[in-house]
């Protein structure tokens, strides 16, 4: 087993192994890296505050930490407007793109944030007379 001194920079160089070629850990790269960490004897919450120290100091987007601020502005955005009208919508997806880092595209940065508005079930939307904006969007994203 290593020394508890190599145990950092070990999980350092699993970090950056993982976002090497996008500078992005998503859900699957971090399970992967706490797993390494469970078993190099790290509890996962020190685990995890190296991962999220790591990943701040090298500059890496964590998107888990991304998912956390986005549900936070989903649940203020909710809170402010009756209904989620496309002007709210905007307004969200621009803060999931710089929370991802602009490192997801558009389209990628859509659809999680339709699952994450959808998590506690279908919002209340504001659509025009003749056309639902979000259903409509949902089906462009092959989502509906």
């Amino acid at each position: 087993m290593n020394a508890i001194e190599d145990i950092p920079a070990r999980l350092a160089e699993e970090i950056a192994l993982r976002a090497y070629d996008d500078k992005y850990i998503d859900r699957n790269e971090e399970r992967e890296i706490l797993q390494i960490a469970i078993q190099l004897g790290v509890r996962l919450p020190a685990a995890r505050a190296s991962l999220v120290e790591v990943c701040e100091r090298e500059g890496f987007s964590l998107e888990s930490s991304a998912l956390g601020i986005l549900r936070a502005k989903v649940k203020e955005v909710s809170q402010r407007v009756a209904k989620l009208d496309e002007a709210a919508f905007t307004e969200l997806l621009a803060t999931a793109r710089t929370a991802l880092g602009n490192l997801r595209n558009e389209r990628e940065a859509k659809i999680l944030l339709v699952e994450l508005i959808e998590e506690n079930g279908p919002p209340k939307v504001k659509t025009g007379l003749f056309r639902n904006w979000y259903a409509a969007m949902k089906r462009e994203l092959g989502l509906a």
